[in-house]
């Protein structure tokens, strides 16, 4: 498996990905990861690893500042269409040790994590490598989103960024030998690109079993858990405190508001110290409890594609969920039974109120919501899904 992002700490969906189809897939085969990593992942990251047969890191610093600098040695390349998304994980060194590694020979399949890498699709064909391209969203259909909430300059950058990704994904899904997409909404949008590909889709995925539900809290306690580096995430919680925050307060006394996730900016940190109502937490070590013992999980997105892990969690945690049509993406989840729905700062407020006021419906959704993951995405049951399409392209000749 190749990936820019290391898999540990679990601190985002897509590293919770990483990790648990890992461990998935090395329940069967011997499995190598190549990836990109910062320094502070180091040992404690290869020691929760140790179900793999190789781990080999190749060193980027992942902070802004490096990927200005990656941006701006790169800027002839943007220019003449290779996407930004792209370059600020270039690495010539990850480059080196993949083809030399697939040159040795040794590997039935090649599994490429994330639309940025998928050149390297390419170059597995070429030396007679089967692959797989997993496609954590359609990021250009996200980037499509990320310009529609932007003004001025930036959204004349994402937008072109939109077309250049657009452009970037059609080539590189026309070369894998299996495309695998975390939605039936991703397969459809992938399908309209490129028609001809094999598409499967291995959903994102919790752990069920081992999460236990918790008493809640005293008062009325909402919780948003988002990794802030993460930009959907930044332009929910900033679309949380401004505009949805505000009217719930104002309908409800005495509710709290709980933000889990490091990277907040320094001006949405101070809105939320200048608030007594809510507490910022920040980088948590035990974000379970802080979901199980909230009465509502709020996941205000309006940008992304994919499936999130938050909701998944907070539904195996029996906390209720409230999220937009976007946020409910690629999961299986019924308006008003499994979960709610609601697309605007009003609408969201006016639901997250009556929700809080109900606590017989509270139980009902978070009942319900627990039921389905049980059911239909605990990682045992994704990781199935997972080792069956990589047997399947192994077997094909």
């Amino acid at each position: 498996m190749v990936s820019p992002t290391f898999p540990y700490p679990l601190v985002s969906g897509g590293k919770q990905r990483l990790y648990y189809i890992l461990k998935e897939l090395s329940r069967e085969f011997q499995v190598t990861l190549l990836t990109l990593a910062e320094e502070n992942d180091g040992h404690i990251g290869r020691e929760a690893l140790g179900f793999l047969k190789e781990v080999i890191q190749v060193p980027i610093r992942q902070d802004r500042i490096a990927q200005i600098r990656r941006l701006a040695i790169g800027l002839p390349h943007w220019l003449f269409g290779t996407p930004a998304e792209v370059l600020v994980k270039k690495s010539p060194k990850m480059l080196e040790i993949y083809q030399r590694l697939l040159a040795d020979g040794g590997f039935d399949l090649v599994q490429v994590e994330y639309s940025q890498y998928l050149p390297l699709v390419k170059i597995a064909n070429r030396l007679g490598k089967k692959s797989i391209a997993t496609a954590h969203d359609v990021s250009y259909i996200s980037q499509r989103r990320k310009a529609a909430v932007m003004t001025g300059w930036r959204r004349f950058f994402w937008r072109r960024e939109a077309e250049l990704m657009r452009r970037f994904e059609l080539t590189g899904w026309r070369s894998a030998s299996r495309i695998v997409a975390m939605s039936e909404n991703d397969r459809s949008e992938i399908l309209q690109l490129v028609s001809e590909a094999a598409v499967d889709v291995v959903p994102n995925g919790v752990e069920v079993t081992s999460r236990r539900s918790y008493p809640k809290s005293d008062v009325p306690t909402l919780v948003f858990v988002g990794y802030m580096r993460h930009y959907p995430n930044l332009d929910g919680v900033e679309w949380l405190l401004k505009e949805i925050w505000p009217r719930i307060k104002a309908r409800l006394e005495g509710v709290r508001l709980r933000i889990v996730g490091a990277g907040m900016p320094a001006d949405l940190t101070r809105m939320t110290e200048n608030d007594p109502q809510v507490d910022y937490l920040g980088f948590v070590d035990d974000v379970d409890e802080v979901v199980g013992t909230s009465w509502l999980s709020i996941v205000p997105l309006r940008i992304g594609s994919g499936t999130r892990l938050k909701i998944l969690e907070s539904m195996a945690l029996r906390t209720a969920v409230l999220t937009t049509t976007i946020g409910c993406e690629g999961i299986d989840a019924r308006h008003s039974v499994d979960v709610m729905l609601a697309d605007t700062a009003e609408s969201l407020a006016s639901e997250a109120s009556e929700m809080l006021r109900d606590e017989q419906a509270l139980t009902r959704i978070a009942d319900a919501g627990r039921e389905l993951v049980q059911a239909r995405y605990d990682w045992q049951i994704i990781g199935h899904k997972m080792r069956a399409c990589a047997e399947e392209v192994i077997s094909q000749r």
